[in-house]
């Protein structure tokens, strides 16, 4: 037997090889995912069709591959070149996705929730050591849209509305990759020599919520879903004669395989020499011979084709609303007048901060006028030196007690608090010292040792100024080692904005400032002062660099300042008032009330006489509508008379100018009955005072003209109508089919 193994021993050996050959030949072809003893029916479609295993997981194969770049994330097959025409824009795009989701969401909902807890936690990159340099800021500035979704979703308590955000989030995060926001971050980084280059930034850590598939932002049960919903109605589309053929697919395949691995070569990968290896590297990576790939990518088509068909079912002619684009699309060109920002009026408060500037100015002649004689300065300032400022330059020192004392040795420091002389002062300024007189000196000085650190600093501090203090030439001479400041700045009668700390809850304040303001012409330096006894000044020189002026009433309402204004009118008013026996702070609002009376009346008597009829809601909100009627009607008066055209050169008794913008009003994006009363007036006329938006505006008519441009809205529409189409048929198909979790059986 021996023998006869040796005689034929090449011929069993050649016989032996072709076996394993031809075995691993037939084992390279088949699915590495599934045996073919495992291929069996998985479901049979609406139309009765079966559906085998191998076809439903090579369909989630496909559709379960990364979005966009996945050679970003280490795998070096690059991009899926079948998802970004197949499933986002025939699926999640038309919203398809959403209804699918929402007819499981009762089964959906604890996974959501479970998903949008964690996304609730996700913050987006910044650089460790420079926060502008972030996901934030260039999200901002190229891609607004995902920061304003990001926050909508991490906010949002609904969870089918999470999924809707998640949806368009998804589609944004394919517009704006996570590749090119890692390409802004690190050109942002070369940008500062002083900044080190973040080496943990890489495009896979920069993706939303570190989502690299579509299963990570869908979950995996409505990916299954999704491939349920493909084949279902693909195998309606088929019945229905809607079929792509063989060749079709095929083409269709080479074309996007091509584009894929063009985009690659582009990035710089290149590891395969052709388009043809980089495919057949793609099968293999899929566990799919060609046959295979090119029959999934038939349902796909198949799917595509027939929701296609839906969308252009309604189709328009270019003529059918022309007439009516013409309508809609009429434009005038007009300059509106307007109030500045800050004399429109959202509450009482407001209204009676301007009657309380106004009546510290001086007496309009009609109430409602905002142009007016102006009091004498000197009575302006006397009464309210608030509203008076002035452009001030100051020569000057400070010196700070805390800077100066750091001069104090730490050997003068330690003599002066271990003598018991002045232990009864450091209980005096610190009760937690547990110190006695009559201690030993090492008991004495651990009870120093026990004190926490921020009182030690305190009561070294402490001493360092007592011992400072001592000699009575310390200021001279901190005077003499500090330099000079010069500055220049807008400072108030008040003293508002002058750079002295501690000044404005000073008792020296009020002959302070009488001598400051009266120094301007003096020589010699002022006494060196301090109000808080840690800032010492000393003031060498004081110029007015120009002459007294209003501050602006826009001002005075940033700083609080016509605020306090008010508050101090309304206490006198209370003291003259029905409720002066009650507590002011109790009967605020009624004695606001009470002041407001006069101007209120005004307003109603103007309202009446110029509309010829009472207001139709007497409220609060009315008066604050209606206050600058009147000097609106004057300043169209003035433009009326005036020989410059849209000049805008009237202001309200110079204090307050009137804004002016020049915008390009369509009809189908404003009111139609203000376009009428616009397109029905001459051009190079003006409108009357109206309300818009609570605030008094005029207009002037600069221009006319009807556009039409390639059928906007014709477009704008038909897209809207297929994609109306398209979901309408969708939740047609899935009120018919049953969608089944697979995922779990074997």
């Amino acid at each position: 037997m021996l023998g006869f193994l040796k005689k034929y021993q090449k011929i069993f050996f050649v016989f032996v090889a072709l076996l394993v050959g031809v075995s691993v030949m037939l084992v390279g072809l088949l699915p590495r995912n599934l045996s073919s003893a495992g291929d069996k029916t998985l479901f049979k479609a609406v139309t009765g069709k079966k559906i085998k295993r191998s076809h439903y997981e090579g369909l989630k194969a496909l559709l379960s591959t990364n979005n966009g770049e996945m050679a970003l994330y280490g795998q070096n097959l690059g991009m899926n070149f079948f998802l970004e025409d197949a499933f986002t824009q025939n699926i999640i795009q038309p919203k398809l996705m959403g209804l699918i989701a929402q007819k499981k969401q009762d089964e959906l909902a604890p996974l959501w929730k479970e998903q949008h807890e964690k996304e609730k936690l996700y913050k987006s990159y910044a650089h460790p050591q420079a926060a502008h340099v972030s996901a934030d800021s260039v999200w901002h500035k190229h891609a607004p849209q995902i920061p304003e979704l990001l926050e909508k979703l991490q906010n949002e308590t609904d969870l089918q509305k999470a999924f809707t955000l998640r949806t368009e989030l998804f589609l944004e995060e394919n517009q704006f990759s996570p590749f090119a926001l890692w390409q802004f971050l690190a050109e942002k980084q070369t940008q500062y020599q002083w900044l080190q280059k973040d080496e943990n930034m890489a495009p896979y850590s920069l993706s939303l919520f570190g989502y690299r598939s579509l299963q990570d932002w869908f979950g995996p049960k409505v990916m299954d879903y999704a491939c349920q919903f493909i084949l279902q109605v693909s195998s309606i589309a088929q019945k229905r004669g809607y079929q792509a053929s063989y060749k079709e697919a095929e083409n269709s395949l080479a074309k996007l395989n091509e584009k894929c691995f063009q985009q690659l070569q582009f990035l710089g990968l290149k590891e395969f020499s052709d388009a043809e290896s980089y495919f057949y590297a793609k099968l293999n990576r899929l566990g799919m011979n060609k046959v295979q790939m090119v029959s999934l990518w038939r349902e796909i088509l198949t799917f595509q084709n027939f929701f296609n068909e839906a969308s252009h079912a309604a189709l328009l002619d270019d003529l059918t609303l022309e007439d009516f684009e013409k309508y809609a699309s009429e434009q005038v060109q007009v300059c509106t007048y307007m109030p500045p920002e800050h004399l429109r009026f959202r509450s009482p408060k407001d209204l009676a901060q301007l009657e309380t500037y106004l009546a510290a100015l001086g007496k309009p002649q009609e109430l409602l006028s905002l142009n007016f004689e102006l009091n004498d300065f000197k009575d302006i300032e006397k009464e309210n030196p608030q509203l008076i400022e002035q452009r001030v330059e100051i020569d000057y020192k400070e010196v700070d007690v805390h800077q100066a004392a750091i001069s104090v040795s730490v050997q003068a420091i330690w003599n002066w608090k271990n003598d018991p002389k002045n232990c009864q002062e450091l209980l005096t300024r610190f009760p937690k010292l547990q110190i006695d007189e009559k201690m030993s000196p090492s008991n004495y000085q651990a009870c120093f040792d026990d004190l926490d650190y921020f009182t030690q600093m305190q009561l070294d501090q402490h001493i360092r100024q007592t011992l400072l203090k001592q000699d009575e030439n310390w200021l001279a001479n901190a005077f003499e080692k500090v330099p000079n400041k010069n500055e220049s700045f807008y400072s108030r009668k008040s003293g508002y904005k002058l750079p002295f700390k501690g000044l404005e809850i000073s008792s020296k304040k009020e002959s302070f400032l009488k001598n400051f303001f009266n120094f301007f012409q003096e020589e010699k330096a002022l006494d060196s002062v301090t109000f808080d006894d840690v800032h010492f000044y000393k003031i060498s020189a004081v110029k007015g660099l120009e002459e007294p002026k209003l501050v602006r009433y826009e001002d005075l309402l940033k700083d609080k300042t016509a605020e306090k204004m008010l508050q101090q009118a309304l206490k006198k008013e209370h003291k003259k008032s029905a409720f002066k026996d009650q507590e002011f702070a109790k009967v605020k609002d009624k004695v606001l009330c009470q002041y407001l009376e006069p101007i209120q009346s005004a307003i109603l008597k103007d309202f009446t006489t110029f509309s010829g009829s009472d207001p139709k809601q007497l409220n609060e909100i009315f008066y604050c509508n209606y206050r600058l009627y009147n000097p609106m009607r004057e300043a169209l008066a003035f433009y009326k008379n005036s020989d410059e055209e849209n000049d805008n050169v009237f202001a309200f008794n110079s204090f307050w100018n009137i804004y002016a913008s020049t915008d390009t009003l369509i009809r189908h994006q404003n009111n139609t009955r203000e376009m009428d009363a616009l397109l029905d007036a001459p051009e190079n006329s003006w409108s009357l005072v109206e309300l818009k938006n609570r605030i008094p505006v005029f207009t002037y008519i600069l221009s006319k003209e009807s556009k039409i441009d390639d059928h906007p809205m014709q477009k704008q529409l038909r897209s809207e109508l297929s994609s109306e189409a398209i979901q309408a048929l969708a939740t047609e198909l899935l009120d018919q089919i049953e969608l089944n979790n697979y995922s779990s059986h074997e």
